[in-house]
């Protein structure tokens, strides 16, 4: 279907508390915000324009048009489940990736599954992606917070790419969030006297040990 017929032909000057003001673009009657309005594989698709200004909605909607033109029609893959396309997504980072940066993402795939697993993908919204911040997201470390962040976002990245989704949920719903550095606790010229004496004093091993930690400390090279 082009995109200068998405538009339904049922469609009326009036929707429920919408007004027509052009193609595709509707002003909703109680705040004066506009809408883009679409027609494509026999569903309506409603996408707030998030402004009262026609000119700049205008140019969103052009947007908006292209982004809806690219919707996926296939029945089977715009039904696709979220661990149906998560174990897709998976299978090429796999092909592509180291093995511990394959691991990582099947790792975060898991813990994000509990919460989307019932959902297929092109369902899943900012409410599911708000319950995943306040039930998982506020009890895991930074780190851990950024790694599944990521991996979702990738989810919703892949799912735009395969025309299952308009926009990226994700990443416009979830904050990011700062790690902190870690304290670094610099030893002592003592203290480190002593490790080294310590080292020496373990087996062969721990005074070539000992002579690598103090060519680094006292040279400033690194491994």
């Amino acid at each position: 279907m082009s995109v200068s017929t998405l538009e339904s032909s049922k469609v009326t000057q009036r929707v429920g508390p919408f007004r027509r003001v052009g193609e595709n673009l509707y002003r909703l009657k109680s705040t004066g915000t506009y809408y883009a309005l679409f027609k494509r594989g026999g569903k309506q698709i409603r996408k707030s324009l998030k402004t009262t200004d026609k000119k700049l909605a205008k140019r969103r909607l052009s947007t908006q048009r292209e982004k809806v033109s690219r919707l996926n029609t296939d029945k089977d893959t715009r039904n696709i489940t979220f661990a149906e396309l998560s174990g897709r997504w998976l299978d090429i980072q796999r092909a592509k990736l180291k093995a511990s940066s394959a691991t990582r993402c099947e790792v975060c795939i898991k813990n994000l599954t509990p919460f989307f697993k019932r959902k297929t993908f092109k369902n899943i919204d900012r409410r599911q992606c708000e319950d995943w911040l306040i039930n998982r997201g506020q009890e895991i470390s930074a780190s851990s917070y950024k790694q599944e962040r990521r991996v979702l976002i990738a989810l919703f990245k892949y799912a735009m790419k395969l025309g299952i989704v308009l926009d990226n949920v994700a990443e416009e719903t979830l904050p990011t969030r700062s790690i902190s550095s870690k304290q670094v606790i610099t030893p002592t010229r003592e203290q480190f006297d002593l490790l080294a004496k310590t080292m020496r004093q373990a087996d062969t091993r721990g005074v070539h040990g000992a002579n690598l930690v103090e060519l680094l400390a006292y040279s400033g090279m690194r491994l």
